[in-house]
């Protein structure tokens, strides 16, 4: 793939990737406007987040939504390529993350009681600095992950995706061992 036409498809990978963040962002705002019990918003944050699993998962694709998309088929291709026989490490972190993050979600909806609107005392501002904070980071690992593709070489990308799948594994272990200690807590007070 040419140096021009990857930055082209590059360009359009971002605003594609920013527009589904709106689309999801839109989809939890009518959640809220229609009062839905904080079981329910929980609910759904936790199927949000198992959708990247399950592609990866099951359908070999790491983000199926977007390669329906124009051009977006083409670069997947290429990453693909690039990392070769490193493409199911590379991506079992961001699934496994996204499993444990989504498990969480799910426990909460089990944990969560009563039938009052998700939103209610939560202030205004929360609303407002939580999805700007989750926009910046989603840009920031998608810079990073644009580097990492096209400025190292095959090889470079097995070691990282390597090393990248043993901190994955640390991290939800830590993640889902906290969140088992917190849910027993949390039932022995009830």
């Amino acid at each position: 793939m040419q140096d021009q036409q990857r930055q082209a498809l590059r360009k359009r990978q971002w605003l594609y990737l920013n527009g589904l963040f709106v689309a999801v962002l839109l989809l939890l705002g009518l959640l809220l406007a229609i009062n839905v019990t904080a079981p329910q918003f929980f609910l759904a944050l936790g199927l949000l987040f198992l959708v990247t699993p399950v592609s990866i998962w099951v359908f070999k694709e790491s983000n199926p939504l977007l390669r329906v998309l124009p051009g977006m088929g083409e670069l997947s291709q290429y990453e693909h390529e690039k990392l070769g026989e490193s493409w199911g490490k590379y991506h079992f972190s961001t699934a496994l993350l996204q499993t444990a993050c989504s498990l969480f979600f799910f426990v909460q909806a089990v944990i969560r009681e009563g039938e009052a609107p998700f939103r209610e005392g939560i202030p205004i501002w929360y609303f407002i600095v939580v999805p700007v904070i989750v926009l910046l980071i989603i840009n920031l690992n998608h810079r990073s992950h644009i580097k990492r593709m096209d400025g190292k070489t095959p090889e470079q990308l097995h070691t990282y995706a390597e090393e990248k799948r043993l901190f994955s594994i640390v991290f939800a272990s830590v993640t889902l061992g906290m969140t088992l200690i917190g849910t027993c807590v949390v039932m022995l007070m009830s």
